[in-house]
């Protein structure tokens, strides 16, 4: 809160002798608007510094593989077989993960690496 001045009110008998001041005695000195004192707060919490922790993360995805035509003179027509079965394949992605006070705060990808590819 910001403070304000006061005011005080002096009273004085002042003497003259052929005009010239000879003389002064103080009748009353009062307080006639009290001052108001300014408020500052001064802070006493300690500021503790977040926790900053990071941590990896490793998933893994399927990776689709290709179905491949090719004709075979040897089938009827309009048939179809299956001579080799496609298997998924397998992307394994490791991120980095950074966590303040507990809270996941960024995510950023280190690696994206196809570990079995499709066939």
């Amino acid at each position: 809160t910001a403070g304000k001045k006061g005011v005080r009110t002096i009273v004085e008998t002042v003497t003259y002798t052929d005009g010239v001041e000879t003389g002064r005695v103080e009748k009353s000195n009062t307080i006639t608007t009290p001052a108001v004192d300014e408020i500052v707060e001064v802070g006493t919490k300690k500021v503790v510094a977040p926790v900053v922790t990071t941590k990896e993360e490793t998933k893994t995805e399927d990776v689709a593989f290709q179905t491949k035509e090719v004709t075979n003179p040897d089938l009827p027509e309009g048939s179809r077989r299956v001579k080799t079965a496609g298997q998924k394949g397998v992307r394994t992605i490791v991120e980095t993960v950074t966590y303040t006070d507990g809270v996941e705060t960024g995510r950023v990808e280190k690696s994206n690496t196809i570990t079995t590819p499709a066939v």
